[in-house]
């Protein structure tokens, strides 16, 4: 469920998702983070953060927040 002072207004969102294997969870976030490195190739956006079942990805600027870990990877 989204928060009600969410900005995101009428824009589909995936807020579940059935649990997945280590490797189907990575490539998951992989792909969205090349979505998101070609929105910003394309400056669309600035900075994006994926979190799926207890895994993240990174990128952009945010990544400058958590300098002990190189971009597009975090635990």
């Amino acid at each position: 469920e989204l928060a009600p002072d969410s900005d995101l207004g009428d824009r589909p969102v995936v807020v579940d998702v059935a649990p997945l294997d280590p490797a189907d969870r990575d490539a998951a976030l992989q792909a969205g983070l090349a979505v998101a490195e070609t929105m910003r190739a394309r400056g669309l956006i600035r900075g994006a953060f994926l979190h799926l079942q207890g895994a993240a990805r990174i990128a952009g600027p945010a990544a400058l927040q958590a300098p002990n870990r190189p971009e597009g990877d975090m635990p």
